[in-house]
Formats: C-alpha cells, structure tokens, sequence
C-alpha cells in the first residue's frame, strides 16, 4: 500500500470506509456469506493488480494511487447486487458497472476523491465491465479504463484457476452465475468468440459459455504486462480443458492460444 502519511489520496481511510461498506451486506446464511467474501477479496486483489501495473508502466505516483483506488471501488455495486439478486450475472439483474458508478456519485462518496482524478476513477468504475471500451471517454479516461479491465481479469483468472484446482469451479459458478454446468456451450458464444472478440453477458446461459467467455478476454487484453502474466500462468489451457472437445472448440482454444502467445513475443 502506498505510504498516505505524506499524501491527499487517504487511501487507508477508504480502505477502512470500504471495508466498512462490505459488512453491511453480510449475509448470515452460509449460501451468501463465502460469495460476498470472494469480491470483498477480490476488490483487495484487484487493487494490488492496479498498484503492480501501474508501476510496471512507470505511471506517475498520483497515478499510481488513483489506480489503486479505482481497484478497491471498481466492483462496489456487486454487494447490492448480489444481495438483492443472488447472482453476478448481469444479464439476470443489473449492470454492476453502471450501479457501481451511481452509488458513488449519490451517495456523496466520489465527493472525497481528489478533482483531477474523480472522473478518471468513476469512468473506471463505470466502464470496468463493458463488453467494449466506449468510443467517447476521454484521453486522459482512458489509460484508467484500460487499466482496470486488465486488473480485473487477472484476479478473475486466478479465482478460476484456484477453484480449478480445487475442484469447485462448477459449485462456485452455480452459486455466482446461477446458470447450470453441465449444458453444452451454446451457438451465440462460440460465434462470439470465433469473431474474435468477446462473449455477450447474455450469451452466458452455463458453465461452458462462461469458460468462452474467459477464453476471449484474450481479444480485450491492454497491456502486455497483463498478457504475458495470463500466458505464463497456463490459466487458460487450464479453462480450455474444462470445455467439452469438438472440431469447433480446438479450433477456438488454438486461435485464442496463438493470439495471445503473439501479444507477448
């Protein structure tokens, strides 16, 4: 964490507020409690993933720090969500993103962000989880933007590696996705991803698509940094083995591969 004795950012401050925040939305039965623990956590990574490629890129210390920040507040609407909806499937409830973006805005907390960095975060938190990044932010937005999106995949491959290795990725995406893990991978996803780009939300509708889907974040990757970390892992021929094999899906697993082999070379 960076040292806030000598800054304006108060980055343990919202840290606490934070944490603080998430307690609200504890649940007391045992089906919710371990989902809202695993994006409380998941926040705290995410913003270590900033702060890491944030240094990596030689960002400048206020820079830094806002990305650190943006990582801690990028999932806030997930706890509403959640608890109100029982699942992350935004296609089944809202757009965490843009709920995120209007909690902060309305409840008075992007008050206390520091001027010059108030819309770089908000567009952040807004735009984290957006199948694209929009055309019309601005330059200064869109490093930010970029930033977070990496970030965000990063911990996500490593949840999905983890539970892969634990043998409870199938109960953990029931539980998150509410969507069933046995089904094929439907048209619409392997049509997504075959185009080269990501899978829709609402292509989602089981444990298959939602592998395609982490397959084809490969086309939305930013910085190299970020591929290179993914490519070195083995996360995803780890997700590829999940997936039933047919023509088609070796065919999809070997242009995802060589895609994002060619990003780091």
């Amino acid at each position: 964490m960076i040292d806030t004795n000598d800054d304006v950012w108060g980055l343990a401050a919202y840290k606490m507020w934070f944490l603080s925040y998430v307690e609200e939305y504890l649940p007391h039965d045992d089906q919710t409690l371990p989902m809202i623990r695993l994006k409380q956590e998941h926040s705290v990574r995410v913003s270590e993933n900033c702060r890491t490629l944030a240094e990596e890129l030689t960002w400048s210390r206020n820079d830094i720090a806002a990305a650190e920040l943006l990582g801690l507040l990028h999932d806030i609407g997930r706890f509403a969500q959640f608890s109100k909806y029982r699942t992350f499937l935004d296609s089944a409830s809202i757009n965490h993103g843009e709920f995120g973006y209007d909690f902060l805005v309305g409840s008075g907390t992007a008050d206390h962000l520091p001027v010059a960095y108030r819309g770089r975060i908000l567009t952040g938190v807004r735009h984290h989880n957006a199948r694209q990044i929009p055309s019309d932010i601005s330059e200064s937005e869109i490093p930010f933007v970029k930033l977070i999106r990496d970030a965000d995949k990063l911990d996500i491959y490593r949840i999905i590696a983890e539970d892969m290795a634990g043998d409870r990725v199938e109960e953990r995406i029931e539980k998150a996705l509410k969507v069933p893990a046995n089904n094929p991978p439907c048209e619409e996803a392997m049509a997504d991803i075959l185009a080269e780009t990501t899978v829709a939300n609402e292509h989602v509708k089981s444990l298959a698509d939602f592998h395609l889907m982490q397959l084809s974040w490969v086309y939305d990757i930013n910085f190299r940094q970020t591929m290179r970390r993914i490519v070195e892992t083995g996360v995803l021929e780890a997700v590829a083995s999940r997936l039933s094999h047919s023509e088609k899906v070796e065919r999809i697993y070997s242009t995802v591969l060589d895609h994002a082999r060619a990003a780091v070379t």
